[in-house]
């Protein structure tokens, strides 16, 4: 603990990971604490936090874009230094998924707009239909959108239904919903995606506080049946 309370940027880097975070988004929120800090520091700090036990890449094979996050050892720590109390992993989420949506900027973009319209009944579910909504917002052509929906929909973040014309409606999923909650845990899209429905009552009850091993942080793989995935949307998924 006192290791930890020796150094403000030490102290910046633990008081801001209250979720897995890239070491650009860690760099970004914890220069608020530490404005001297360099993205560099942040990447000889985590591997310190790692070496002394307090904190894990969820995706270590990575090359760039890997997920820290803070062991038991760490979240005691920090609660006892700071008085920040940091939840477990949540055992529901796909944390694979996660991460891959997290390093690509195109992708979580696309997931949070999907999400943001997920209730109202007028939004356009088609690939050309969500492509028009995304070009209202953003330049973007119509091969990347459709790249981009395939791929959400493959980690099972979207539903996918191919209709009778070969017409193909993606529609967000449970897993979908758990994902963009914690992307947006602890940001001001928050209460942006809070006031169009997407904290649900699931969402809004942190199922599992267990301890979480960094071997196999949800990142185990499933059959698409576990959750009941198929061509068809699911009645009671929304």
């Amino acid at each position: 603990m006192e290791w930890i309370q020796r150094g403000n940027q030490r102290e910046a880097v633990a008081q801001v990971v209250r979720k897995p975070l890239t070491s650009s988004e860690i760099y970004a929120f914890a220069r608020e604490k530490a404005p001297k800090m360099r993205l560099h520091d942040v990447s000889v700090i985590l591997r310190d936090f790692v070496r002394c036990g307090l904190g894990y890449f969820l995706d270590p094979t990575e090359v760039t874009g890997r997920l820290f996050f803070l062991t038991d050892l760490g979240r005691d720590v920090c609660y006892r230094a700071f008085g920040i109390q940091v939840d477990p992993l949540r055992l529901d989420v796909d944390w694979k998924a996660y991460a891959r949506v997290v390093r690509a900027r195109l992708k979580k973009w696309m997931l949070l707009q999907i999400a943001t319209h997920h209730r109202n009944p007028h939004y356009p579910q088609s690939a050309p239909g969500i492509h028009k909504m995304l070009r209202e917002k953003r330049k973007i052509n119509y091969n990347a959108t459709l790249r981009v929906l395939l791929e959400l929909a493959a980690d099972r973040l979207l539903f996918c239904k191919r209709m009778k014309n070969g017409r193909k409606l993606f529609r967000l999923s449970k897993q979908g919903k758990r994902v963009v909650c914690e992307l947006v845990r602890y940001t001001s899209e928050e209460e942006v995606l809070r006031a169009a429905g997407l904290f649900d009552k699931e969402s809004a009850t942190q199922q599992p506080s267990a301890a979480v091993s960094p071997v196999n942080v949800g990142f185990e793989e499933r059959s698409l049946s576990e959750e009941g995935v198929s061509e068809g949307f699911v009645s009671n998924a929304f």
